[in-house]
């Protein structure tokens, strides 16, 4: 029988709006008019993934979908990704193997720099589940705030991906999985507690 993981993790909700306009892309590029404009985006749309997977960061606000087959043994809840900005929702399946909603008021959200986590007020106990691989779930939005609010380091490690990658189309499938050394060195400056494993 096949083991369980250790939890499940959904992308639920994009973000809404690109790391870099296709103006900023273009003036990275130093490319005049608009006839390049939709080949730049999917460059600023790649970099955005890129620089998330190396830095173990979120950028945008984007909302995910944590699930588990229990809660936690203890207080407190990890996040598996972040930063986290917010928790919209926590549901479980009680013993019933009904759905419920765990109340905002039964927890709060704790976070600094590197990582966050959920903990139950005092006299609160995690909820009883029914036995199932999808027993409780945490709805949260993870990234940073606007796009200004992206530490300077990794958007600049995209407009330098953004940069290299139009330079070097011509050589597309080496280049798109290339990174400059500037890029790595600037997403390695960002690398703390949402560290990519």
């Amino acid at each position: 029988m096949a083991k369980r993981p250790e939890y499940l993790l959904a992308l639920t909700t994009p973000a809404s709006a690109p790391l870099l306009t296709t103006d900023q892309a273009r003036q990275q590029c130093r490319v005049d008019g608009e006839d390049e404009d939709v080949l730049l985006d999917a460059y600023v749309s790649a970099a955005t993934r890129t620089v998330e997977e190396r830095s173990g960061r979120k950028l945008l606000p984007q909302t995910w979908q944590a699930t588990w087959c229990a809660p936690p043994f203890g207080d407190i809840l990890q996040f598996p990704i972040g930063p986290v900005l917010s928790v919209e929702a926590i549901t479980y399946y009680d013993v019933d193997n009904v759905e419920q909603t765990f109340g905002a008021a039964n927890y709060r959200l704790l976070k600094d720099d590197e990582s966050a986590w959920i903990e139950t007020v005092s006299g609160v106990d995690w909820p009883r589940v029914y036995d199932r691989s999808d027993a409780f779930s945490v709805s949260f939005v993870a990234g940073y705030g606007a796009a200004s609010a992206v530490p300077v380091e990794l958007v600049q490690a995209a407009r330098l991906l953004v940069a290299h990658w139009y330079e070097n189309r011509e050589n597309s499938a080496v280049a798109m999985h290339e990174m400059t050394d500037g890029a790595s060195s600037l997403i390695n400056l960002s690398r703390k507690g949402w560290a990519a494993g």
